[in-house]
């Protein structure tokens, strides 16, 4: 069974971690994020491109 741990850090920055990786995700700094990571948009299509 595959687990997947969302937290919020903070503004719209959430850290994710699955069994064996850990990745920020994060709004652009124009938009009110700390452009941490890439955004919940580029992880979406990143999943449809696997």
């Amino acid at each position: 069974m595959k687990e997947v741990l969302v937290k919020s850090v903070r503004n719209y920055q959430q850290e994710v971690k699955t069994s064996e990786h850990t990745v920020i995700i994060d709004e652009a700094k124009d938009v009110g994020g700390d452009g941490k990571g890439p955004d919940p948009y580029d992880f979406l299509l990143a999943a449809l491109g696997g």
